[in-house]
């Protein structure tokens, strides 16, 4: 069984758990919140919690400090899955999760990536241009200093690079250097 197949296995049985608890949409917006922490991490993330040499009980404290505080439903879906010998698969079920989440509510994902922080002005205009596209979204606004100036816009997968970074190394494989 591949790993797509086993994190699907779990968010399903957690959209379906909040589903019928009614508190689907809160969970939701707590993943939100998490993903960009567990994205930050990477793959060290997932790897300690898949670490055979970890005892369980040093996984599920890494689990205490990083998804407790943010969301109680994750949380026991993590530590259910560490405590099944899964945890290296807990960051893809989070991100399935949210994708059920979405298709189900009809939410298309859309994550502006920009080199410096946006103004509360900039985001109420993307977020204009969003629903006048007729793009239901809650956007996910992140910054990344490396794109040196401009933006990355992801709309369900797709990328848009308008980012200085973006554009160099355009030119770069351009020039054949």
């Amino acid at each position: 069984m591949n790993d797509g197949r086993i994190a699907t296995r779990y968010a399903k049985a957690l959209f379906l758990l909040t589903e019928r608890e009614h508190c689907s949409s809160q969970v939701y917006q707590e993943c939100l919140k998490l993903l960009p922490v567990v994205q930050h991490a990477g793959a060290a993330f997932a790897k300690v919690l898949g670490f055979a040499p970890v005892s369980v009980a040093q996984r599920v404290d890494v689990l205490d400090e990083v998804v407790k505080p943010i969301s109680s439903y994750l949380y026991k879906l993590a530590v259910f899955m560490v405590e099944q010998g899964r945890g290296s698969y807990v960051p893809r079920a989070i991100e399935v999760y949210a994708a059920l989440y979405r298709q189900h509510a009809g939410i298309v994902y859309v994550e502006l990536v920009s080199a410096a922080e946006l103004t509360g002005e900039q985001k109420h205009t993307i977020e204009g241009y969003l629903s006048q596209a007729g793009i239901t979204s809650v956007p996910v606004y992140r910054t990344n200093q490396e794109l040196l100036g401009g933006f990355q816009l992801i709309v369900d997968g797709r990328r848009l690079d308008k980012s200085l970074k973006g554009e160099l190394v355009r030119l770069h494989s351009l020039s054949g250097c």
